[in-house]
């Protein structure tokens, strides 16, 4: 069995231009922070307000 931990992170974010993935500033930093943070897997959803 392998013990190496695997790191996610699961965003939900609402649709305003400060969040939303697919504004192309955001995408910028949500990619900074995933290679920042050496994740594994990273999924940004958003929801209806």
């Amino acid at each position: 069995c392998n013990n190496m931990h695997h790191p996610i992170v699961i965003l939900l974010v609402d649709r305003g231009p400060d969040e939303n993935p697919w504004h192309l500033k955001n995408i910028k930093q949500y990619c900074q922070y995933f290679r920042d943070a050496d994740l594994d897997y990273m999924i940004i959803r958003t929801h209806a307000p």
